[in-house]
């Protein structure tokens, strides 16, 4: 089984149904075979090399040209289109790529890479030209190659197999009951790996319909959700505030939607209660990388537990490892290791830093630290490399800013370590308030008091309009440190 064979057994059995939606229209899915075959012609006599780009926005381009590129044969390499232009550079160069899939809007973020462009709204892929026999692929072949956003070094090139991604999509069904009578929403970029695997595969691959929104807005998403009858959401936590916020100001209580997921950075508790709120849904939190393609754990709808990330999908093992990578007790705070069918094949080119990361056993060290509660429920408590050393005890970054947003006027906040003479480093915040709400520095410095050790409370506090974001909606917490440096 394959990526692209799942998909056209799809196609076969419900031609005339609904697969894509976007703001310039809808596909079924025979319409949507019929692009992905007369595209999948195109690149045959367009290009020999095995690897294509793909610099388009989020929409119904992005399926048809990452699928077509299947069936003629090739890997699809998704390019995140806001890197810079030295960053996507490298990955033409890393990628070996001589063929980049773009549109006009992004033409000339495309021009001048290094390889040969096929514009979408230029290329002849009209009804007279030949559809042809889609190529065949083999569970450990690569399906895609997906780049890592390059925030320390050069963007690294993650190997995903056919076998990676449809076992995660199948483990997603089995936990979220995902039926063809599903909606989707997607405005997350398809070049980032929760889009693609959450927003795309997961319900082409299983006869649902996708709706495609090129950029996320609070009120659009709104209108979409009602409009399309959307049943399942998939969103960060910076996207929901945003949401929540919008959804306050309408009389709507979105029947058709059944499940809410949130991933891609840590779900502060009182956002999860402002969504259930105002939607009247509970917000369940999952976990991933690019690297397991991405999910590793939801919280179960049936029994969500607050706080947690849910128990890892079925057939993925989890361990909590200490130092010397000995498994831990529930309770006991170490790294997360994960194992199974979705952990990717290796990083591209990058031998070394493969193996720091994928043990010959076949463990992924996410870099993530966790733990797991007696029934086997995961819950994040930070990132190793945030951690904040001072005076000789580590802080957690996710540990403070969640004390902080237990504040009923903080909007969002983000932790770092800086630079301190007499304990070496010490925690600050950075702080956006909520429109019309107000607080000071020492009020969210008493509120720590009351919930974390001493040696955790931020020395100091600063108010931000908003705080920087990325392509996926998380907190920049590099630039705040450049900033924060004053690093230019």
């Amino acid at each position: 089984m394959s990526v692209l064979s799942d998909f056209l057994h799809v196609a076969a059995h419900r031609p005339h149904k609904v697969a894509v939606a976007d703001e310039r229209g809808q596909l079924t899915f025979a319409e949507l075979e019929r692009g992905v075959r007369r595209l999948a012609a195109f690149l045959r006599a367009h290009t020999a090399r095995p690897h294509v780009g793909l610099l388009l926005p989020t929409g119904a381009s992005f399926p048809i040209a990452f699928l077509a590129c299947q069936a003629a044969g090739k890997v699809p390499v998704p390019m995140n289109f806001l890197l810079e232009k030295t960053q996507l550079e490298h990955v033409v160069r890393d990628a070996g790529l001589g063929t980049v899939i773009t549109d006009a809007a992004l033409r000339s973020k495309a021009r001048g890479l290094g390889a040969g462009l096929l514009v979408w709204e230029e290329m002849d892929l009209d009804a007279s030209r030949p559809m042809g026999d889609a190529a065949s692929w083999k569970d450990g072949d690569l399906a895609a190659i997906l780049y890592t956003s390059g925030t320390i070094g050069p963007p690294k090139g993650v190997m995903l197999t056919h076998r990676n991604f449809t076992s995660n999509v199948k483990a997603c069904v089995a936990v979220a009951g995902v039926t063809d009578r599903d909606v989707l929403i997607g405005f997350l970029p398809l070049f980032h790996s929760f889009g693609l695997t959450a927003t795309f595969l997961l319900p082409l691959l299983n006869g649902a319909k996708a709706v495609f929104l090129e950029k996320f807005n609070p009120g659009r998403t709104a209108e979409s959700i009602e409009e399309h009858g959307v049943t399942i959401l998939f969103a960060i936590p910076s996207m929901y505030r945003f949401f929540v916020r919008a959804v306050e100001k309408r009389d709507n209580r979105f029947g058709s939607l059944r499940l809410c997921i949130s991933g891609g950075e840590p779900l502060e508790e009182a956002l999860g209660e402002a969504f259930e709120r105002a939607l009247g849904l509970p917000l369940l939190n999952g976990y991933g990388l690019t690297e397991t393609s991405p999910v590793v754990a939801i919280n179960c709808p049936s029994s969500p537990r607050r706080g947690s990330i849910g128990p890892p999908l079925p057939g993925l093992e989890a361990r909590i490892a200490d130092e010397r990578g000995r498994a831990l007790p529930p309770g006991r705070d170490g790294e997360l290791w994960v194992r199974g069918p979705n952990v990717m094949k290796g990083y591209l080119n990058l031998g070394p830093e493969t193996a720091a990361v994928l043990d010959p056993d076949g463990w992924f060290h996410t870099g993530d630290l966790a733990r797991t509660d007696p029934d086997g429920y995961l819950f994040i408590t930070g990132r190793k490399k945030d951690l904040i050393r001072s005076s000789g005890e580590f802080v957690s970054p996710v540990e403070v800013e969640r004390a902080m947003a237990l504040h009923p006027a903080v909007f969002e906040v983000a932790v770092i370590g800086v630079p301190d003479a007499s304990r070496g480093e010490v925690p600050k915040a950075f702080v956006a308030l909520k429109p019309g709400e107000s607080c000071s520095a020492e009020d969210l410095i008493e509120l720590c008091r009351r919930h974390l050790a001493k040696f955790k409370i931020p020395k100091a506090v600063e108010f931000r309009a908003e705080l920087p974001h990325g392509p996926t909606g998380k907190v920049l917490k590099r630039l705040l440190r450049m900033q924060a440096e004053g690093t230019p």
